[in-house]
């Protein structure tokens, strides 16, 4: 690959994010007015990470519930704001994240798959014309006209993962999206993948099925104490 190649697509450098360890009744006035002239306390989810993304590589974030992941996907897809640090997105960037999957239940599918396509970026006029390819991708073609909430958690994660298939991207971050879906469509996805890496786009993907992370993944990092290192 040549240097010009070789140019991130996106990185961080010392971030971190931390949460309140105070809930509920501290977020009261009279519970502010009793802490007054004392630091909030916080935890730390994850700090001091530097995390770089390259033309063609799957990032595969590994590791149990609450070590962090999500939060750092959030953090790189700009839903939330880092604590510490600064991330710098060089490539245009998708992002599936929070199971978000056809949310407007009470709006049909052909709706829903439009919407989709406006979420990750994708213009009215761009979505309208790629309808029927998302949909015939989904396997969701014969029901256009029903109603979301009669699809399956499986069948909506079809709807944003063909969506994504179909967005103008560099970076794509899947928040646990892949686990949703069956075998046939996640090996034709897989299919895909294949080929945006080798375009020079990048992913930077979570789950908790070991397998599938080494399908897709170029390289594995985790979080340990704290902060984000590489698996060998």
């Amino acid at each position: 690959m040549s240097p010009h190649e070789r140019k991130e697509l996106l990185l961080t450098r010392g971030l971190g994010k931390a949460f309140s360890a105070q809930a509920g009744l501290a977020h009261t006035v009279s519970r502010r007015l009793l802490r007054f002239g004392r630091a909030p306390v916080r935890r730390y989810v994850f700090e001091k990470v530097d995390f770089t993304l390259l033309p063609g590589e799957c990032a595969a974030l590994v590791g149990g519930n609450g070590s962090g992941k999500s939060t750092f996907l959030r953090c790189l897809g700009g839903i939330i704001q880092p604590t510490n640090g600064e991330i710098l997105r060089i490539g245009k960037l998708s992002a599936l994240l929070s199971h978000g999957f056809g949310a407007y239940e009470d709006l049909p599918v052909w709706q829903n798959i439009i919407l989709s396509q406006q979420l990750l970026g994708g213009t009215l006029r761009h979505a309208r014309k790629n309808l029927a390819e998302v949909a015939t991708m989904a396997e969701l073609s014969d029901r256009l006209y029903s109603p979301t909430s009669q699809l399956s958690e499986g069948m909506r994660a079809k709807i944003s993962l063909s969506a994504l298939a179909h967005a103008d991207f560099q970076v794509a971050l899947l928040d646990e999206s892949l686990n949703h879906v069956d075998a046939d469509f996640r090996e034709r996805f897989f299919l895909l993948t294949r080929k945006w890496l080798a375009e020079g786009r990048g992913l930077v993907i979570t789950s908790h099925d070991e397998h599938l992370l080494r399908k897709f993944a170029t390289r594995q990092l985790r979080f340990q104490n704290h902060t984000l290192v590489e698996i060998d």
